[in-house]
C-alpha cells in the first residue's frame, strides 16, 4: 500500500473514525492503530471488530505509542528491525 501504518484519532472534528476505519478495511489492510481519549469497553471492542491493529487510550506515553508502531511495522514486513519515520500532521 501507500502508507505503512495509519495512526487514527478517533475524535476526529465531522468525521466517524469507525466508518472511516471501516472503508479503509474494505480497500487495505495497512495496519491501524486507533487513538482515542475514549477508553469504554464498547469503543475498544468497536475497533478491534473492525480490524484495527491495536487501540490506545490517551494520556500515552510516546515511547509506548513508538514500540507498539515498531511491533506492528515488524509483524506486517516481517522484517527483522522496522524503520519508524514520523510524519506530522496538524497538532501533536
Amino acid at each position: 500500500g501507500i502508507h505503512d501504518l495509519i495512526i487514527l484519532d478517533i475524535m476526529l472534528p465531522h468525521l466517524n473514525a469507525f466508518e472511516i476505519l471501516k472503508k479503509l478495511r474494505t480497500e487495505s489492510s495497512t495496519p491501524v492503530i486507533i487513538l482515542s481519549a475514549k477508553g469504554q469497553f464498547e469503543d475498544r471492542i468497536q475497533g478491534l471488530e473492525l480490524r484495527a491493529d491495536d487501540y490506545m487510550t490517551k494520556p500515552f506515553q510516546f515511547k509506548e505509542l513508538l514500540l507498539r508502531v515498531q511491533n506492528i511495522l515488524r509483524r506486517h514486513h516481517a522484517t527483522p528491525e522496522a524503520r519508524v519515520e514520523i510524519l506530522k500532521i496538524g497538532q501533536a
